[in-house]
């Protein structure tokens, strides 16, 4: 980065929160930093928006037999824990296989399902 800065005719400069320069020590400790990890792969990052657009946008209606029927945006106290815990759950699943994509979502849902019906749900 002090290459860069330089290559433009400009002086680097570590600076405090506040703009000033930073004490020695700081600027010693800055270059003994460890390097930057690599950045996250696209791939990844699709697969984790396709995960959130599904959380907050894949109605499925939940009903317990003998009971009324509730959607996923939480009308029934029970479903609405059952469902988030269920998510986080197959969520969780899925991100320590380190699946990623549509096959990591399809996955999800399905897991998700299978949680939800385990604790009495099914689908109407």
């Amino acid at each position: 980065m002090e290459g860069l800065v330089a290559s433009l005719g400009r002086q680097a400069a570590q600076r405090t929160k506040l703009y000033a320069d930073a004490v020695p020590e700081r600027q010693r400790a800055a270059r003994a930093a460890a390097p930057l990890a690599p950045a996250v792969p696209l791939r990844i990052m699709i697969g984790v928006l396709a995960v959130a657009a599904c959380v907050a946008g894949c109605a499925t209606i939940w009903v317990r037999p003998g009971g009324e029927s509730s959607d996923n945006l939480g009308r029934d106290n029970d479903l609405r824990r059952d469902s988030v815990e269920c998510q986080f759950e197959a969520s969780k699943l899925i991100s320590s296989a380190g699946m990623e994509g549509v096959a990591a979502e399809q996955k999800r849902a399905e897991l998700e399902a299978l949680c939800m019906q385990a604790r009495g749900w099914s689908r109407q």
